[in-house]
């Protein structure tokens, strides 16, 4: 989060996230109707019945990807916040392997232990997020959010796409659809997660021009952690961003997870393995390469979230893979239908 949160720097930045949480919502909302036609399967399975394997394997390369390369970011985007912000002693691959060990652990015991671990940890994620911003509130004034629109629409659409394509981190759910409770009848629940986030990421925001205003945060590389450390609850409780620190460890643990999960699942799907959890070291060892090699600094690391170059990628997830399989199955829909007639 600390990375996206203010985008371009401006003071009606909310705004974007809005149009964001909107265009994120109505995207995973199509994804789910699309998911309701898997019946229990993965993308990949489903794309087998359509009589599709060779793109399947495609898809499953894709996700793959996307899953490892994804898992690297965040650990390189939570290891250069532990370092710059708390730790500037400790060598940046101390935090990446730390995290990276844990979170393969967790992904090898399983998406039911990932589960319990996940559902202790996200109440106090975003109750923790929801009090601190609620703290923050009283500690600037209205006119750090004038004037409105002051640089036009463009900067607004640029933002809006750079937040929405942080919600490419949906579709991992095509791989995660046969875990879930056979109680779950349809998969609206992607739509509501990603409208849930995304208003706690108009909340943030929001907070932040606010509290300190875009000419501060422009001035400071993790505007978020900057606005906390103002905080003082009831005259004497002070330095909140410590917990702040707990819900982005934990938070960010997670995501890892998930990732590495989802691409062995995908990995395991490509090269037909009995037990898709012998490709969750190697991954692992991908990621953690992927994070030191792919960027020098912090400013790069940063770059590669403008929406020029990150959402190209996440459109493939997001839109480019859901409307291929879409057309693949009207295909064989309207062919099946013809051959009954």
């Amino acid at each position: 989060m600390p990375i996206i949160t203010v985008g371009d720097r401006y003071q009606d930045v909310w705004i974007a996230a809005v149009l964001a949480t909107a265009m994120g919502a109505i995207n995973a909302f199509l994804l789910a109707k699309l998911a309701g036609l898997f019946r229990g399967r993965t993308v990949l399975g489903f794309m087998e019945d359509l009589g599709a394997g060779v793109s399947a394997k495609v898809v499953a390369f894709i996700f793959t990807v996307f899953s490892v390369h994804m898992a690297s970011i965040t650990l390189r985007d939570f290891a250069e916040l532990m370092v710059t912000s708390f730790y500037q002693e400790t060598p940046l691959i101390v935090f990446i392997v730390v995290m990276a060990v844990l979170a393969y652990w967790l992904a090898y015991m399983g998406i039911e232990v990932t589960a319990r671990v996940a559902q202790f940890v996200f109440p106090l994620i975003i109750g923790g997020i929801v009090l601190l911003n609620l703290s923050s509130l009283s500690l600037g004034g209205a006119e750090n959010m004038f004037p409105l629109i002051e640089k036009g629409v463009s900067p607004i659409v640029r933002g809006g796409i750079t937040h929405w394509a942080f919600f490419a981190d949906v579709a991992i759910w095509f791989l995660l659809i046969p875990h879930l409770n056979s109680s779950v009848k349809n998969y609206n629940f992607l739509p509501l997660s990603v409208l849930a986030s995304g208003l706690l990421l108009v909340f943030t925001v929001f907070s932040i021009v606010l509290g300190i205003g875009n000419r501060i945060a422009v001035l400071r590389i993790y505007p978020y952690l900057t606005l906390l450390e103002e905080i003082s609850l009831v005259e004497f409780i002070e330095r909140v961003e410590g917990f702040f620190l707990i819900i982005w460890v934990a938070s960010n643990f997670l995501k890892i997870v998930l990732f590495l999960y989802a691409g062995s699942i995908s990995a395991g799907h490509l090269f037909r393995l009995g037990d898709h959890r012998a490709v969750l070291l190697p991954l692992m060892i991908i990621a953690v390469n992927l994070s030191v090699l792919l960027f020098d600094n912090y400013q790069q690391l940063r770059y590669f979230f403008r929406p020029e170059v990150y959402a190209p990628s996440a459109a493939i997830i997001q839109l480019g893979i859901p409307a291929y399989i879409t057309v693949l199955w009207l295909f064989r829909s309207r062919s099946a239908d013809r051959m009954a007639d």
